[in-house]
């Protein structure tokens, strides 16, 4: 009898433990609209193909690892010695399409004009975007451009996490493009990565080489980090872009989007030529 009442108290202690562990329940959303709980569990796609790595490519991304890890700390401290001034009053052109966020972002290097572009591979409206707005948009030599792309969905985890692979073997900008409409073309062949694997070959990446880095440290604390990055500018909806750590824009047409981030570089530019 002691021992069915020990057991009993057993399982009432574990119950919450292993409640806890379960899945999250999926929010419901448009195909535009980003869901807060965004997915940090990155090692889904890394237990695929983690059989397939040879002992020698996994001691030279263990290596490369060590160097990139390094340099986020190095990135960390650099973040906190560069704390963003609060942002200035907008002109009336503007103001009503602008988020000032508050208090604002320490950004990666506070020399330059930092632009975020936060998107998802799932968005149409990101995909238009993308295709037929910024790669028009002539890039000022004093401002950095980053991409970053979010998980909505588990169907875009594995070309989001390919997309940050591409990042680190320095091929993201023309692997992005041919991803991106890959992808829209059929997005069930796209939930594997030997699939990213195969598009990579198209700019000189072993599809090996490419697996390797897609299950890397720095490829998960890029993935990772991007969840954090989205928290932290409070995203809702994509695609959004964000200017120097201050200003979210929240325009009415991606035509408008580049005319509103035109104007606040110039307003960061003349704010840091006083500095």
């Amino acid at each position: 009898m002691k021992r069915r009442k020990l057991s009993f108290l057993l399982i009432l202690i574990f119950i919450p433990f292993l409640a806890s562990c379960g899945e999250p329940e999926e929010k419901k959303a448009n195909e535009h609209v980003v869901d807060q709980k965004i997915d940090k569990r990155s090692d889904e796609g890394s237990k695929r193909v983690g059989k397939q790595q040879p002992k020698a490519a996994l001691s030279g991304q263990d290596d490369k690892a060590e160097n990139e890890i390094s340099e986020v700390d190095k990135k960390i401290e650099n973040e906190k010695k560069a704390i963003k001034k609060p942002a200035g009053v907008l002109p009336s052109s503007i103001k009503d399409k602008v988020v000032i966020i508050d208090p604002p972002q320490p950004t990666d290097d506070p020399t330059k004009i930092e632009v975020l572009g936060f998107f998802a591979y799932s968005c149409g409206h990101c995909y238009n975007f993308h295709t037929n707005y910024l790669p028009k948009w002539e890039k000022p030599d004093d401002v950095v451009y980053r991409s970053v792309p979010l998980v909505y969905g588990a169907s875009v985890k594995v070309v989001t996490r390919a997309y940050y692979t591409a990042e680190s073997l320095q091929i993201e900008n023309e692997y992005h493009h041919e991803l991106f409409s890959e992808y829209r073309k059929d997005r069930m062949k796209y939930q594997e990565p030997e699939a990213a694997a195969e598009l990579a070959t198209k700019f000189g990446i072993s599809k090996q080489q490419f697996l390797a880095t897609y299950n890397s440290m720095p490829v998960n604390m890029k993935f990772n980090l991007a969840g954090d990055l989205a928290r932290a500018y409070g995203i809702r909806s994509v695609p959004t872009m964000v200017v120097n750590g201050k200003y979210k824009i929240r325009a009415s047409s991606h035509k408008e989007t580049i005319t509103v981030l035109e104007e606040l570089i110039k307003i960061e530019r003349e704010a840091m030529n006083k500095e």
